[in-house]
């Protein structure tokens, strides 16, 4: 029928509609692991790792307390401890491992679309995979509406005691 009751059935979350638990997912995420202080010093420690050299970071420099950012979030979703080991850790990390490295091809096929101060990645050598791409087109220019009256200032106080303005 399309509905499910969490109310009564409270488990339908993990056995229902792929959108609950999608949801119910999303919902731990961002109140347990996005909230563990260990998460927050690995994800820190893992984006200054960035070696502007080879474009890449570094999941060793990210371990606190035992972990690292992969294993420590893994750990916290299977078992609520960061420190000790998930089931499948292999697994999670092989996931990460393939989506970082897509991730660190992008940035460095798409650095030529900033100045590289302004990228503040260090992607000064990269090159590119591709021509640059044109230039935005311009928006066509819209008609300025005509300006408002502004208001008269407030009258002086000296003004207001003699009644003039």
């Amino acid at each position: 029928n399309g509905t499910t009751d969490v109310c009564s059935n409270p488990q339908a979350i993990c056995s229902g509609e792929e959108m609950l638990r999608w949801l119910g997912g999303i919902y731990y995420w961002t109140t347990i692991v996005a909230a563990h202080p260990d998460y927050a010093r690995a994800l820190e420690r893992y984006i200054s790792s960035f070696d502007d050299v080879t474009g890449q970071f570094s999941l060793e420099d990210s371990r606190v307390g035992g972990a690292d950012l992969v294993d420590g979030s893994g750990n916290l979703v299977n078992n609520g401890f960061w420190g000790t080991f998930a089931h499948q850790n292999a697994k999670r990390k092989a996931l990460f491992a393939y989506l970082i490295g897509a991730a660190e091809r992008g940035l460095a096929d798409f650095s030529y679309l900033m100045l590289p101060e302004e990228s503040g990645l260090g992607l000064s050598n990269a090159t590119p995979a591709a021509a640059p791409l044109p230039p935005w087109p311009s928006p066509s220019p819209s008609p300025s509406p005509s300006p408002s009256p502004s208001p008269s200032p407030p009258p002086s106080p000296s003004a207001a005691k003699t009644g003039r303005s």
